[in-house]
């Protein structure tokens, strides 16, 4: 018999996963206290030390430690399957928090979660808006798993991967005035919400491509509708070129002469994670970022 209930083994795998006793606690809802409690009890029943843990530091998996986790998931797994096929309610899993900057989290990854969810049912993902410019900060603050971001910056640390790079674009619709006299006009902008994050990197940017003398017409919460406010004719918007690209096609936008950097695409994955958790995920995202079709070759565009 299975010397072990399921709620410590699952405690002991959210502690392995999330890094921190606090963060197994946030997960299921309970004091840091019982969540030392099930593993303490754990250890007790199987005769060996877990987590080399002290006070003030990250626990770290022990070599049984490490051996019980690469069997518990599987045994975890099974247990939810069995419990959906009976209808019951399954064995609570451990989210997968990801972060990720405006375009990236509206544009890419919320139109295609459905697609993952659904070959992927048991695990939960959740999706966190943050600053691109601020990634090393969120990871630590808001214990993310995962975080993808695009920026100018050219290092983020040595948990990072490039991706690739995209270009920023600055447009307007063909019958705005400012599409027949740029370079030779000042610039009515439409652009983030003051202060956001969206708001300092577009700036930066522009900043970066001799562009510091504009006039902002309206401000927009959403890149989607800095666009459609761009082709109804409110002003020009300065966004990524994939996201003009539909706009362009159809001729309601012009793409005006500008010398904008580039901006890298970076996945961040919190060190110590553990990689097969997340794997499946992290591969759907950088397929999609690569792509933005998940399962594709990302060699043909």
């Amino acid at each position: 018999m299975l010397p072990a209930t399921f709620r410590q083994l699952q405690t002991f795998v959210l502690v392995a996963e999330t890094g921190s006793f606090a963060g197994a606690a946030s997960e299921l809802g309970v004091s840091s206290a019982a969540i030392s409690g099930q593993v303490s009890a754990l250890e007790r029943k199987l005769g060996c030390q877990l987590f080399s843990r002290r006070p003030g530091t990250t626990p770290v998996l022990s070599d049984r430690g490490l051996a019980l986790l690469q069997q518990t998931r599987g045994l975890l797994d099974q247990a939810a399957a069995l419990a959906d096929t009976a209808g019951a309610r399954a064995v609570l899993t451990p989210r997968a928090r990801v972060g990720a900057g405006d375009f990236i989290l509206e544009r890419i990854f919320l139109p295609n979660m459905a697609r993952f969810q659904l070959s992927h049912p048991q695990l939960q993902v959740e999706l966190i808006r943050i600053n691109p410019e601020l990634v090393a900060e969120a990871m630590v603050k808001q214990r993310l798993d995962l975080a993808y971001v695009s920026t100018v910056k050219e290092e983020l640390g040595p948990s990072a991967e490039l991706i690739g790079s995209v270009q920023l674009g600055l447009y307007a619709a063909p019958h705005h005035p400012v599409a027949r006299a740029w370079p030779n006009a000042r610039l009515p902008m439409i652009m983030p919400l003051s202060g956001s994050g969206l708001d300092r990197s577009l700036c930066s940017a522009m900043a970066a491509g001799g562009i510091t003398d504009f006039d902002t017409v309206t401000r927009a919460q959403h890149v989607g509708t800095m666009v459609q406010l761009a082709q109804q004719g409110a002003g020009a918007c300065c966004v990524f070129r994939e996201d003009a690209a539909p706009a362009v096609r159809a001729g309601s936008l012009v793409e005006l002469e500008a010398s904008l950097p580039p901006y890298r695409r970076w996945a961040v994955r919190r060190p110590g994670v553990q990689p097969d958790r997340l794997a499946a995920l992290d591969r759907f995202f950088m397929d999609l970022l690569r792509t933005g079709d998940p399962g594709a070759d990302p060699h043909v565009r």
